[in-house]
């Protein structure tokens, strides 16, 4: 998701979760970081300053007792990023005891605002939202992915894409449409204020949220619309095409999203394109942010082919505190099996269909981001990867979801 800040437009592309309000977003055999318990933090997980109550619809149980405070939400937070973070040694000395703000602005006073020299990517993220959203592709909003440039007064704002049936495409929100002012807040607000209303606005965090745009159409109506936001299943993969350019085929591959219900979209579009007989493939993310690794992977996997079975996709690197969880992960060949939280507990499956490609032309933004980035630095050593857009976000960094 893209979001505004004062002086520039971020890419948020993973997240990191609160110990409190949902379970933890389970684990990726062969990915590192996933399902650790930290002895520091631990002491202070599940304490919450107003935990739930009442019977668990998932276990018909009542909810286990997880009455804390504030301070030990915070102690949780600065323990998890004492232990876990890349830049632990940079997090300013803050006192949760003494600090007032919320959970979510102490995570970010010691993390993205704390490090603002090197981190510019770590926000957090309910834990039901973000398994709902990596497992099932489905979030909160209005289907439609924003596509932000410029800021203050030179910023834009445009409709990229509407995902069908979803509120957005209700009220006739097309692809090239520019939102004017949302809830009376011009575009071009450049105070806080005005930025977190814009934020609040365009990116809502619940369903049920109503919000009114002034919008232009593409044939330059401007006109106002009320949105609801409501639960919408994401698209991952939204269209794969083939094309005849002067009798040779092309694929054209539209992927916005590294989540699990990625996996078969871009597998079926793969196959299409093998059955084709494709000599190209255009692969456009410009609007994808990154997610999981493995996705990544497997894409990449699909359209080197053999070339690249064997070899090192990522390696990843720790703090020295972590150093044992150093590690190369390799090219996925393998369909995942998935476990009953719809992420995969290996990956033993069928072989993945390969296009053996000698190129492959990217279509970017600066919101190409994390896992995207991914795909084309692994796949340059083994064939031609022709990028054409904007430069991509440059986040050489991953996340792990706690």
């Amino acid at each position: 998701m893209t979001r505004f800040t004062r002086t520039a437009v971020l890419a948020g592309c993973a997240a990191v979760l609160a110990a409190c309000g949902g379970g933890g977003a389970g684990g990726l055999p062969g990915l590192p970081g996933f399902g650790d318990t930290l002895s520091e933090s631990s002491q202070y997980a599940a304490k919450c300053e107003a935990p739930r109550s009442g019977i668990d619809p998932q276990t018909g149980s009542a909810y286990p007792d997880r009455s804390g405070s504030a301070t030990d939400e915070r102690r949780w937070v600065k323990a998890y990023v004492n232990e876990s973070y890349l830049w632990y040694r940079d997090v300013p000395s803050i006192d949760p005891a003494s600090y007032t703000g919320t959970v979510t602005a102490y995570f970010d006073a010691l993390t993205r605002q704390g490090v603002s020299s090197k981190d510019r990517f770590s926000f957090t993220y309910p834990t039901d939202r973000w398994n709902q959203l990596s497992q099932s592709g489905v979030d909160a909003g209005y289907g439609i992915e924003w596509a932000v440039e410029g800021t203050g007064a030179a910023r834009v704002v445009r409709a990229a894409f509407t995902e069908p049936g979803s509120p957005g495409a209700a009220a006739g929100i097309t692809r090239g449409a520019t939102v004017l002012s949302v809830d009376g807040t011009s575009i071009s607000d450049a105070t806080q204020p005005g930025i977190d209303a814009l934020n609040a606005g365009l990116f809502p965090s619940t369903t049920g949220r109503s919000t009114t745009l002034s919008i232009r159409d593409l044939n330059n109506t401007v006109r106002t619309v009320t949105l609801v936001s409501a639960a919408v299943t994401k698209s991952p993969v939204p269209q794969a095409t083939v094309l005849d350019n002067g009798g040779r085929k092309v694929g054209y591959l539209l992927f916005n999203d590294h989540i699990a219900t990625a996996e078969p979209a871009l597998v079926a579009a793969i196959e299409q394109f093998r059955s084709a007989g494709v000599a190209d493939v255009v692969l456009d993310i410009r609007y994808n942010g990154g997610g999981f690794v493995y996705i990544a992977s497997q894409l990449a996997t699909m359209l080197a082919g053999l070339d690249v079975h064997g070899r090192t996709f990522e390696q990843f690197r720790y703090s020295d505190k972590r150093s044992d969880d150093n590690q190369a992960f390799g090219f996925v060949t393998k369909r995942s099996r998935a476990g009953s939280n719809g992420l995969p507990v290996a990956f033993d499956g069928a072989d993945l269909p390969q296009l053996g490609l000698s190129r492959v032309f990217v279509l970017t933004t600066s919101g190409t981001c994390s896992a995207s980035e991914s795909v084309m630095n692994a796949l340059r050593p083994f064939m031609q990867v022709i990028q054409i857009g904007e430069t991509s976000c440059g986040k050489p960094y991953g996340f792990t979801a706690k």
